[in-house]
């Protein structure tokens, strides 16, 4: 089956403008308050969660999926109550959803979500036909990549978990392979080019076309 990489839309026809969101009405001290929604990062959020209310930019159109990279909506999707209904059927129990209500001219829209990650299937790439990278710091300033070897997920994990702090800044896939045996119609990726990505089956991009979702864009994904 083929899988696609889920985006938001560039195409400025489409969004009016992107970003879409220029800014943000934070519902509490976004420093401070343990319920905002940036402090579970990617932790499965059992208790109150307060989100922000993003505010479209003037040009901006309001479309099923809206790209927002503000406080707030770091790393998570901001969607319609279509998309949502579309995509939850699918979560298998791997995501989440918040009430995030939207502004555009001044008009609240009720019907949009956040969609926060808290389970990633790492067992999904192809390890040995991935390409993995370290960024590390130059003696003299900046970074470089160093390619290293993952052939296995343990291998994978145990990268992660490793205190490598003083040598490097980050540890990520940038060239995902995924396997041709996955199990499932929507599921995630972390440290990957990027920080994450999200991925859907061709038989859920079809039911998504149908329903005539906007500000999408699907990037078709290498399989071994």
């Amino acid at each position: 089956m083929k899988y696609f990489e889920i985006r938001n839309s560039l195409n400025v026809k489409e969004i009016g403008k992107y970003p879409q969101v220029e800014t943000a009405k934070n519902n509490c001290h976004i420093w401070d308050d343990p319920k905002f929604i940036e402090r579970f990062e990617f932790d499965r959020i059992d208790s109150e969660v307060i989100t922000s209310n993003a505010i479209l930019h003037k040009r901006a159109k309001i479309t099923d999926l809206v790209s927002a990279y503000i406080i707030g909506f770091s790393l998570k999707l901001l969607m319609s109550s279509k998309l949502k209904n579309i995509l939850e059927q699918h979560s298998n129990s791997k995501f989440q959803f918040f009430r995030a209500p939207t502004i555009y001219k001044n008009e609240y829209y009720e019907n949009y979500w956040i969609m926060h990650s808290h389970t990633f299937s790492f067992n999904y790439i192809d390890f040995e036909k991935s390409n993995f990278v370290l960024r590390k710091r130059k003696l003299g300033g900046g970074t470089f990549l160093e390619n290293i070897e993952i052939r296995t997920i343990d291998e994978f994990k145990k990268v992660l978990n490793c205190d490598l702090k003083s040598k490097r800044i980050k540890f990520f896939c940038n060239n995902v392979i995924l396997k041709s045996t996955i199990g499932e119609d929507f599921f995630s990726l972390r440290h990957v080019s990027g920080g994450f990505k999200h991925f859907v089956s061709e038989k859920l991009k079809v039911e998504i076309d149908k329903q005539n979702c906007t500000g999408i864009e699907f990037i078709p994904q290498p399989i071994n």
